[in-house]
Formats: C-alpha cells, sequence, structure tokens
C-alpha cells in the first residue's frame, strides 16, 4: 500500500487494517486495505480517500468509520467526508460529506454499534467563534439520522451515550478566551437525531476531569461546571441534573465553594443517589429530585475516590490524613473524623459483608523510603467510630491485607530491614474486625515477602479461608 502509516488489528485478531497516506503539493491521499491475518491475502480492494484520514473502530469491529479531513485551498474551507467500511468482505458501504474539519475528535460510537456522532467545526478567525455541528450516522449505511446540531459560539467538548445507547448527550466549552465569551451548553438526542427538550445554559466552565455522568439506567445525567473567582480564590461547584427522558433540568443545581481545585462526582450504588466532592467539600444529590441531600460536610485536605459499602448507605472518604464516614442516606458525617499519621497514603478496604473497615497505608513501592511501621485500623460502618485502639506494625506492608472470606480476619504482612546486617525479618498479624486488635501471636520469618505467579508481595489464603501461605526469601 503506498503511503507511510500504520496496521491496526480487530480484536480478535483476524483482520488486519492498513492505513497510508501520501501527500503532494499540499494535498493528501489516504489509503485503506484490509487483510487476512492469517493467510497475509487482502480482502476487498484498497480504497483511496482525499484528505488526511484517521480511522475508527465499531464496539463489533465488523465495522470502521473513516474521517478524511479534505482542504479547498481556493476557498480555504475544510470539508469532512466520512466513510464506513466493512471488515468483513474490505468494501465500503458508504459515504457523506460534512461542512467543517474533524477538529482532532473522534467519532464516538453507541453502545451497540448501530449510530456514531460525528464532530465537526468552522472557525471564524474575524469573530473569533467556532461554528461546531453534531451529526448523527447510521453505521450501516453512512446516511445521517435525523438534524445536525449547530452550536455557534463554544466548541463542542465531548458526546456521550447512556449504556443502553437510547439518548445521547452534548456538552460543550465556553470560548471565554476569546473576545466574545459563551456560554456551556447542554442538549440530549434521541437514537432517530432529534433533540430532546430544550438547550440548557450553565454556568462556568465543564471539568475536563469529572464528565457528564451518566445514572445506570440512562435516566438521569449529572453535568459538573466550575466557576472561578480570580478576585478571592474561591470556586464554585455547580452539579446539575438533567432527564433525560424528557430532555429537562431536574430540581436546584447543587452548589459547592472551595479555595481547593479538584474533585469528582461519583454514582453511588444501589440507589438514586450520587456523591459529589469538590476541594474540601463533599455533598450527596438525589438525582430523582436533583436538589441535594442533607448539608455540604467539611473535610480536612483534598479526597481520594469514595470507597463504597455494598448496599451503598455508607461512603468512607480519606483524604491524606483522615478518613470520613457518610450516611449516604441523610447526606451527614456520622461517629468521628479518624486520623491516621503516616507520609503514606491512607488505603480503605471493606470486608465481605461491608459492616466494617479496614483502614492502612497504601504499599511501599519501588524507590520509596521505608517507614518503621505500618499503622492499622477498623471502623465499624453503622456507627462510623473506630473499634478498639490503631496498631503499629513493624515494618513496611508491600500488599493489601487478605481477608477471610466471612470478613472476621485480616492478615497483614509486613516486613522490616536490618541497617546493620541488611536482613529481612516479615511479620505476618492475624486481626480480629469485629474488636480492632490482634488474635493469636504474631508470625515472625526470617527474609522479605516473596512474589511469583499468583503471589504478587502478599498472603494467599486456602479456597476455604482457613489458612494462609506467605513465603520469603
Amino acid at each position: 500500500v503506498p503511503g507511510s502509516g500504520s496496521v491496526q488489528f480487530g480484536p480478535d485478531g483476524t483482520r488486519a487494517l492498513i492505513t497510508a497516506k501520501e501527500t503532494s503539493a499540499g494535498t493528501t491521499t489516504t489509503r485503506i486495505a484490509m487483510f487476512n491475518a492469517a493467510t497475509g491475502n487482502q480482502i476487498g480492494t484498497t480504497l483511496v480517500l482525499n484528505g488526511d484520514g484517521s480511522v475508527e473502530y465499531g464496539p463489533d469491529a465488523t465495522r470502521v468509520l473513516i474521517t478524511t479531513d479534505v482542504y479547498d485551498s481556493g476557498t480555504a474551507s475544510h470539508t469532512t467526508q466520512v466513510t464506513m467500511f466493512n471488515t468483513t468482505t474490505g468494501t465500503r458501504t458508504g459515504t457523506l460529506s460534512l461542512i467543517g474539519s474533524p477538529y482532532a475528535l473522534d467519532p464516538v460510537f453507541s453502545p451497540d454499534g448501530t449510530r456514531a456522532l460525528i464532530t465537526t467545526t468552522v472557525y471564524d478567525p474575524a469573530a473569533t467563534l467556532h461554528t461546531s455541528r453534531v451529526t448523527m450516522l447510521n453505521t450501516a449505511t453512512a446516511g445521517q439520522i435525523g438534524t445536525t446540531f449547530t452550536f455557534t459560539g463554544p466548541e463542542v467538548a465531548r458526546t456521550t451515550w447512556s449504556a443502553d445507547g437510547t439518548r445521547a448527550l452534548i456538552t460543550t466549552i465556553p470560548t471565554q478566551y476569546n473576545s466574545v465569551p459563551s456560554p456551556a451548553l447542554v442538549a440530549v438526542i434521541d437514537t432517530a437525531g432529534s433533540q430532546v427538550g430544550t438547550t440548557h445554559t450553565l454556568p462556568g466552565m465543564p471539568d475536563y476531569g469529572d464528565g457528564p455522568v451518566w445514572s445506570p439506567d440512562g435516566t438521569r445525567v449529572l453535568i459538573r461546571t466550575v466557576v472561578v473567582n480570580v478576585a478571592t480564590g474561591i470556586n464554585t461547584t455547580q452539579v446539575t441534573t438533567i432527564n433525560t427522558t424528557t430532555g429537562t433540568q431536574t430540581g436546584t443545581p447543587v452548589t459547592l465553594t472551595s479555595s481547593a481545585f479538584g474533585g469528582r462526582t461519583v454514582w453511588i450504588p444501589n440507589g438514586n443517589r450520587a456523591m459529589i466532592t469538590a476541594g474540601d467539600k463533599v455533598a450527596v444529590i438525589n438525582a430523582t429530585t436533583g436538589s441535594q441531600t442533607g448539608s455540604t460536610v467539611t473535610i480536612n485536605g483534598i479526597p481520594s475516590a469514595p470507597v463504597f459499602s455494598a448496599d451503598g448507605s455508607r461512603a468512607l472518604i480519606a483524604t491524606q490524613t483522615d478518613v470520613t464516614v457518610i450516611d449516604t442516606t441523610t447526606g451527614t458525617r456520622i461517629g468521628t473524623t479518624f486520623t491516621l499519621t503516616s507520609p503514606r497514603p491512607i488505603v480503605i478496604l471493606l470486608t465481605a459483608d461491608g459492616t466494617h473497615a479496614l483502614v492502612t497505608t497504601d504499599r511501599r513501592g519501588i524507590g520509596t523510603a521505608a517507614v518503621p511501621t505500618t499503622p492499622v485500623a477498623v471502623i465499624d460502618l453503622t456507627t462510623g467510630t473506630q473499634i478498639g485502639s490503631t496498631l503499629n506494625l513493624i515494618g513496611d506492608t508491600y500488599a493489601s491485607p487478605a481477608f477471610t472470606l466471612n470478613g472476621t480476619r485480616a492478615l497483614i504482612a509486613t516486613s522490616a530491614d536490618n541497617p546493620t546486617n541488611g536482613i529481612s525479618t516479615t511479620r505476618v498479624t492475624t486481626i480480629d474486625t469485629a474488636t480492632g486488635s490482634p488474635t493469636g501471636a504474631t508470625l515472625t520469618l526470617s527474609g522479605a515477602l516473596a512474589s511469583g505467579v499468583g503471589n504478587p508481595l502478599r498472603v494467599v489464603l486456602s479456597p476455604d479461608g482457613t489458612r494462609a501461605l506467605v513465603a520469603t526469601i
């Protein structure tokens, strides 16, 4: 295949797709060829396309969507040529021409692969504005479905699908750095390529690190935007609930203010609620009503991802030094904030029945300085309080604790080096999760905790959980 390019294998490895490009006199030509990976024989004929092309496989790998950016020097305009390619026959199944350039945005397939959303944009340097267009494509024929959605001002930030593929969401980025400001926009579309409800205008910038969060059933989507006040240094995070069945906003947006950046929106298991963190603030939102549940909780520092109990009724939030337990049904803090002093990040693990949490610190990584002790504590999730006292185990932990099947025991292996003779000692401590105290004697072994196939630096339990294997070297 003439030109320089790349080879992409399908998910099952039986097909190889070659994309090759050649540029001459400012014009780029893209060639696409499919080969049988077992025989090396070409499938179908080589496809020759005008423009700089990119390739995207559909979910089932039977269809490939090719977008080529065709530039007309006479009019200084871009056209996006969309081509559907059948990987079984190696033939083109259809084409569609769209106004604007692909703008380095990949097509977004529906979960079943029957639809794809294509985003193109035309930039007006005089007005410093983008006209962004989103088109829905039938991937069997490359025919357009419904109408093209046009947004003048913002660039299309992203398009996402619900898990069942019945709805898609378009969110846009405000052009706040251009001379003409524009808002963040949100629109819901269905599989017929029609808009559901009206376009929503949201304040601030979409949170790049936290995209739209769909409910498990796809009927709600939570959208997070952030407004930064440069004068005060306060960030206002707003989470808006959109009913994707009707395309309307549900309730009043939940607002959190903090001087710190960062945060996320996480769906709570087994329910209609989500947890929002923004800087040092935490809140629970009821997606059915779109309103906040309980009051905002202030924590000490920036949190890691929440850890939820199996039924979703409890959430544990860890910062660098503290752990807070939140009742997600009421949105309130329960018990007292638990503090763990260590230079390592806090790690939270739940027992099998979800009634207790074991709190310790992250394992030692390669090149990380050793610590003399590893703190371990147990928290009762019903009350949010610590059970027993914090244990300080001698040495470093190199792996996560191992729980018995019933969750009543946790085994933790720590290793410490003797700086004088360089000999390591490994200790295995068994903790009763009901009392938070050690049970039995600590097992001491010469050498460092060993790794191997199926044993990556950890305690290995027997299938019935009555025996444990620890190896040192």
